[in-house]
């Protein structure tokens, strides 16, 4: 009985405070955020829902939000006996007058409302899952549906998603022009000079993709940009769903020794140079997470649960065309094109940099040509998706040769432009370099 009686007393508090928010709306400037930060379906009360969206059309029409014309505009739409008539806006008006209507008071009741909101939806979310549970033995499925519940009601959950501002406030912002146009110092290095003249640096929220066929270097050039990253003090996350976190470790290692740790009859300076290598790695805030876990969903949930414990700029994941969702509904091209979707989620959501490897048609191997956009393999969404693409092409005549010239294109480049540079590669250390001469020292 105390517990029932609890639960009343909660939402007796709530009300109120939906009632407060309301009350202020009509009468305190300040309030007026809950224009732009809430929604008329985060309120409980119909009558809340219905004063809120008559205030909503005063403000989209340049019109004062005040007793006597939300009143009018209630009597003009027939509804203001539906929202207790005339004696109920004097109760409210009553109600306004006691309220502190301080930016920090206003703002707290506002996230008090988009909090209700959440639990309520929270509530209905797990009854259906439950239900479907009882009745659906398709856990995929039922994955799939929670995730996208639990995300719609994350995301209605924030207050002020979008951001207004003058040019002045814009420039305040980033500390003056110089500093808002520093030409990506914020971003995250690459190891190659003549590459980052073209795609500058890589900032957070940014989607880029390293495309090639099988052996032509995609995840020896992801693995390196997330090793020179966190050489340079940038924490990252690299995501296989290939290799093991020891096969990983050994490549990182030889890039930076130029020796592979597992190479037999290792003298003492190799040894040295491995130990070496190994302690700067060691050192660097560098993580790496091997996993079997191919639904994309699921996928986003480690790389989220990850983040929430150790702060991450950039995530790197190798590779694309092993994620599935497992749906037998669409083609491979609509599913590819949904887990793109998430994956540009991922950046913007957890205000991360995102490179993802990618696999190239096999129609590039079978015409002898050079890929591009199109080429990227099963889904054209992966162009439309990424800021930045680079494709890789190397000779097939090259196969045998220790050293071998890459050619990079950068096929698609949101913030400038397009072409191509030569890097060499070494698939022995999993290195790429500007000069071959950096591979044989």
């Amino acid at each position: 009985m105390a517990k029932q009686s609890k639960k009343a007393e909660s939402q007796d508090v709530d009300l109120y405070t939906e009632k407060c928010v309301i009350a202020g709306l009509i009468k305190e400037e300040p309030f007026k955020a809950a224009l732009s930060d809430l929604n008329g379906d985060d309120f409980i009360l119909e009558r809340s829902r219905i004063i809120f969206k008559t205030c909503l059309e005063l403000a989209r029409g340049n019109k004062p939000i005040n007793l006597v014309s939300v009143s009018n505009a209630l009597r003009d739409s027939g509804d203001l006996a539906a929202v207790g008539g005339l004696s109920y806006l004097v109760e409210l008006d009553e109600i306004s007058s006691g309220l502190v209507a301080n930016e920090q008071s206003v703002k707290q009741m506002l996230i008090t409302v988009k909090r209700n909101k959440a639990r309520r939806s929270l509530i209905a979310t797990f009854d259906v899952l439950t239900e479907d549970l009882a009745i659906n033995g398709d856990v995929e499925s039922i994955i799939k549906n929670a995730y996208s519940r639990l995300r719609s009601i994350a995301e209605n959950y924030k207050l002020g998603t979008a951001t207004i501002q003058t040019v002045s406030e814009i420039l305040d912002k980033y500390g003056g022009l110089d500093a808002a146009f520093s030409n990506g110092e914020d971003g995250i290095l690459l190891p190659w000079k003549t590459v980052q003249k073209y795609t500058g640096r890589i900032k957070k929220k940014q989607y880029w993709i390293v495309a090639g066929r099988p052996s032509a270097g995609k995840t020896s050039m992801s693995l390196q940009i997330a090793v020179e990253a966190a050489l340079h003090n940038r924490p990252t996350l690299f995501v296989s769903l290939e290799m093991n976190n020891k096969e990983l470790l050994e490549k990182a290692c030889a890039m930076l020794s130029g020796i592979k740790p597992s190479s037999k009859d290792l003298d003492t300076e190799a040894r040295a140079a491995i130990s070496a290598a190994i302690t700067r790695l060691d050192s660097a805030p560098l993580s790496f997470m091997e996993t079997k876990n191919r639904n994309p969903y699921s996928l986003r949930a480690e790389i989220e649960n990850f983040t929430l414990k150790s702060p991450v700029d950039l995530v790197i994941i190798d590779y694309m065309q092993l994620i599935r969702t497992n749906s037998r509904s669409t083609s491979r091209n609509e599913e590819l094109a949904a887990v793109s979707e998430m994956l540009k989620g991922i950046a913007n959501d957890l205000d991360v940099g995102l490179l993802l490897a990618s696999q190239l048609s096999r129609n590039v191997a079978r015409d002898g040509r050079e890929p591009d956009l199109h080429d990227l393999r099963d889904s054209g969404a992966l162009e439309q998706d990424a800021d930045i693409v680079i494709l890789l092409h190397r000779s097939p005549k090259t196969k045998h040769d220790p050293l071998k010239k890459v050619k990079v294109i950068i096929g698609k480049n949101r913030f400038g432009p397009t072409g191509d540079v030569e890097l060499w590669f070494s698939g022995k250390i999993s290195r790429f370099e500007e000069d071959s001469y950096d591979l044989q020292k």
